[in-house]
């Protein structure tokens, strides 16, 4: 899995608060090499909680591995907090 962020516009209530707001891109990459894009997001949704930055923590696969087998990458979004920095996890479920 390749993670990349990318600038995009903040909500409404983040403007003031993270007026760099990040959006980001997972690409899966084969053992074959071929790259296929899994997600990318258009906009920020609110739920984010006005997102810095965002770190792969990691991937998860159920099915055995076979042509059925669902992956599910694991995403940690960086946001500012009332205190600092907080974490929160977004499933990416996909197939290869």
């Amino acid at each position: 899995m390749v993670l990349e962020t990318f600038p995009l516009a903040p909500n409404a209530a983040c403007r003031d608060i993270t007026p760099d707001a990040r959006g980001f891109r997972l690409t899966y990459r084969s053992p074959e090499g071929a790259e296929r894009e899994v997600h990318e997001d258009e906009r920020l949704p609110e739920s984010r909680n006005c997102p810095l930055d965002y770190r792969l923590g990691g991937m998860m696969t159920y099915g055995g591995g076979g042509p059925d087998a669902v992956h599910v990458a694991l995403v940690i979004v960086l946001s500012q907090g009332f205190e600092g920095p907080n974490g929160r996890w977004i499933a990416v479920p996909f197939r290869p």
